[in-house]
């Protein structure tokens, strides 16, 4: 198939009244002109898609990472939207905002709220560190602690805790 060069006249510059657009009639054209001017335009391309194959791959394990993930922790998020009404902590409604997928609370409160959370369901927050860390993040409120009562109090039902071990002679 046959195209025209880019600039429309065969030489090296521009032909001012043609669009590159109309220039090239066939994708093999744009191809060819690729391969023509190749150098340093090839090589940054596949730079770029180097870079993006990459940030998409560390994206990937990030996500595969995450304690989010955890089994039930899906189901704890929506037992304590649920049963925690008002979920509020500072002035973010963080209840409405799990099951409204963040409406109802400062996107980067609720980013905040759902990494401790997350820290604290897989242990390897404390209770109090969460409490203080959320607080000191989101606000204090009047309902700050009836709402953290409520979660630690469902953290408490999710959570196996081991029977204290038998001391010999008791």
């Amino acid at each position: 198939m046959v195209s025209k060069s880019l600039y429309g006249h065969g030489g090296n510059e521009p032909a001012g009244d043609e669009s590159a657009v109309n220039e090239v009639t066939s994708v093999r054209g744009v191809e060819e002109r690729v391969r023509q001017i190749g150098g340093a335009e090839t090589r940054s391309f596949n730079g770029v898609r180097s870079m993006v194959t990459a940030a998409l791959a560390l994206a990937l394990v990030a996500c595969a990472s995450n304690p989010v993930n955890a089994p039930g922790y899906d189901g704890f998020l929506n037992t304590i939207a649920a049963e925690c009404k008002p979920l509020v902590i500072g002035s973010d409604n963080l209840g409405q905002a799990i099951v409204f997928n963040g409406v109802g609370a400062d996107p980067e409160n609720y980013t905040n709220f759902l990494g401790s959370t997350s820290a604290l369901y897989s242990g390897s927050i404390s209770p109090a560190m969460y409490q203080d860390t959320l607080t000191s993040f989101l606000g204090s409120g009047t309902a700050n602690q009836r709402s953290f009562d409520c979660i630690f109090a469902h953290l408490r039902q999710v959570r196996t805790v081991p029977p204290a071990p038998s001391v010999p002679g008791k």
